[in-house]
């Protein structure tokens, strides 16, 4: 199991937070997240709240920091690795770290003139150009936004899968764009997203074992439409429920020949599933890190 996060982890953006208390529950969850055994974690912008030095301290600390186009101002050089390669089983896994290429107002103060942002996009290419042959799967962590990373999957090729965040969005099922497959699992830790792969043939298409389910409870909303717009055809001839219909049965037809396709696929190749797993408070806490906290004096927000 590979554990990551797709950064704006440990700084919210949040109006009127004492920093001092910003600081020590950001240190305490780098700490959590080593315990953990956490394998990458991208900066995202909001990291960067309390400056360069506080992360750099956090890496050299064994938090395990990545990005692939945050770089010094002065010499262009990149602040953390812009990846790494874990080994599971016979597979290699490509966690690559992107920003956006804006800092929110709250980052640049922390940031201050040190830092630059290099564009994500080209900054992709040349990871993936200097990752060829070394992985089998390509990751990205991004604290981009959706729209972002749908231009980052329909530009870059050779990405399999970009776990994004930024936006806090809830996106319960994978989108795919190209070759690329994006999964976003929410904010604020209320869920954590699970990715199972199962890849047979290296190289090839993977495909979301999911959709068969999802397709099939599409259709029998489709089938409730239809039935519904049959009905009323019966009580008398009404030209715009008929065109309603019709169209309603082009996308049956449609709707059939994509679940047929993704049965056949279901249980064959390459293939993931990924589910959103809430986080509530029936959940049993750590109690080290519980210890962590009470010391620390942070009371619950």
């Amino acid at each position: 199991m590979l554990v990551v996060d797709s950064g704006d982890l440990l700084f919210e953006k949040k109006e009127g937070v004492d920093p001092q208390r910003a600081r020590l529950k950001a240190e305490i969850l780098a700490r959590a997240y080593k315990k953990m055994g956490a394998d990458a974690i991208n900066v995202g912008d909001l990291d960067l709240t309390h400056g360069i030095d506080f992360l750099e301290k956090q890496a050299r600390e064994g938090l395990p920091l990545v990005s692939a186009n945050l770089a010094d101002s002065s010499s262009g050089k990149l602040l953390f690795p812009p990846y790494r390669v874990k080994q599971m089983g016979s597979l290699r896994i490509a966690l690559i770290g992107l920003m956006g290429p804006e800092m929110s107002p709250q980052a640049q103060k922390g940031a201050g003139e040190k830092l630059t942002v290099l564009d994500p996009w080209v900054a992709a290419r040349k990871i993936l150009e200097e990752l060829r042959g070394k992985a089998d799967v390509v990751v990205v962590l991004s604290d981009m936004g959706m729209a972002r990373d749908q231009r980052l999957a329909k530009e870059v090729e050779g990405i399999q899968f970009i776990l994004g965040g930024h936006d806090g969005r809830f996106v319960s099922s994978a989108e795919q764009q190209g070759g690329s497959w994006l999964l976003q699992s929410y904010s604020k830790g209320m869920y954590v997203g699970s990715l199972r792969l199962r890849l047979e043939e290296p190289g090839r298409p993977i495909w979301d074992e999911g959709r068969a389910s999802r397709l099939e409870q599409e259709l029998a909303k489709l089938e409730g439409r239809i039935d519904a717009h049959r009905k009323a055809q019966q009580r008398g001839p009404n030209p715009s429920v008929e065109r309603s219909l019709k169209q309603l049965e082009e996308q049956r037809i449609r709707l059939k020949q994509e679940l047929e396709e993704a049965r056949n696929k279901r249980d064959k190749g390459n293939r993931f599933s990924w589910r959103l797993e809430p986080l509530d408070p029936s959940l049993p806490e750590d109690q080290e890190v519980t210890r962590w906290i009470q010391e620390a004096g942070i009371q619950a927000d």
